[in-house]
């Protein structure tokens, strides 16, 4: 594995998840985790371990507006923010995550599909544009292997969309922009937008 993602995650931290955590740093592996769901009434707790390890890239989660979502998790080991949705009703499909999923047929998405929010589906996101990344020669074979983690998550903190210039609790280091990040390590790739509304 190059890329991990973990999508889960507690209020503890636990010796064995440490390890193996610290582990895969060692071994070049880029370790991705939600912050946790726990914010209430603007009220964030800590972000949740496994993303809090200093080894781990911490993932918050904005809206479709890069708003920051209502439940998403923050403090000083965020580092990054990714699409999570944000549709504090949960009645509103085009403001949640569409993806595969096991149930299907929720608000007539097709069998196999299904809408959900979460610092999860964040997560999950920047862990699919690392791997984009590192496929298009963001890991230096030059560095050692945990340099090449640090690395990595330097070039996907500093091509960032950041709006405040410079770090908060509740955005980290700001809004992941693999369009940027891309074409900060080749020239060969063009990005485009998608339409409102579009599937790409």
């Amino acid at each position: 594995a190059k890329v991990i993602n973990m999508s889960l995650g507690g209020a503890f931290p636990d010796p064995l998840e440490q390890q193996a955590v610290t582990d895969a740093y060692n071994q070049g592996i880029v370790v991705c985790a939600s912050s946790g769901n726990d914010r209430f009434f603007g009220i964030s707790p800590p972000v949740n371990y496994p993303a809090a390890y200093d080894e781990v890239i911490a993932v918050g989660a904005v809206g479709p507006s890069s708003e920051l979502a209502f439940y998403s998790n923050g403090g000083p080991e965020l580092d990054i923010m990714c699409p999570g949705g944000n549709d504090s009703n949960f009645t509103d499909p085009n403001r949640q995550v569409l993806s595969t999923d096991s149930f299907g047929l929720y608000f007539g998405f097709p069998a196999g599909y299904n809408v959900g929010q979460g610092t999860s589906q964040a997560s999950a996101y920047a862990s699919g544009c690392i791997a984009a990344l590192i496929s298009q020669g963001a890991r230096d074979e030059n560095l050692a292997p945990s340099e090449q983690v640090d690395a990595i998550k330097a070039l996907v903190e500093s091509t960032a969309r950041n709006p405040f210039n410079g770090f908060t609790n509740d955005f980290g280091n700001g809004i992941m922009d693999v369009g940027r990040a891309l074409k900060a390590i080749t020239q060969y790739i063009d990005v485009r937008s998608p339409s409102p509304n579009e599937i790409t």
